[in-house]
């Protein structure tokens, strides 16, 4: 897993498709600049809608380039900010 460190997203009107790019931090303690890039391709508008709402409010964020799953890193208490 790759800390997630920025985000840019595209929706084309045309062929009503999304991707999202994703920069990660290579996890490279000698060289804390190391940077790689990963896209996600978002199968319904639904879904670019879901994941770019969890980029711009979560944080911290973890992606696997591999498995392609995006972690949210910390447990969130149940109900939170629920009156």
């Amino acid at each position: 897993m790759a800390k997630l460190l920025s985000y840019k997203a595209n929706w084309n009107l045309n062929s009503h498709s999304g991707l999202i790019h994703v920069k990660l931090w290579a996890g490279n303690p000698s060289n804390p600049h190391q940077t790689f890039t990963a896209s996600l391709q978002p199968q319904t508008p639904e879904e670019m809608q879901m994941l770019v709402d969890l980029l711009r409010n979560e944080e911290p964020l973890e992606y696997d380039s591999s498995t392609k799953e995006l972690r949210l890193g910390e447990w969130e208490v149940a109900g939170e900010g629920e009156p």
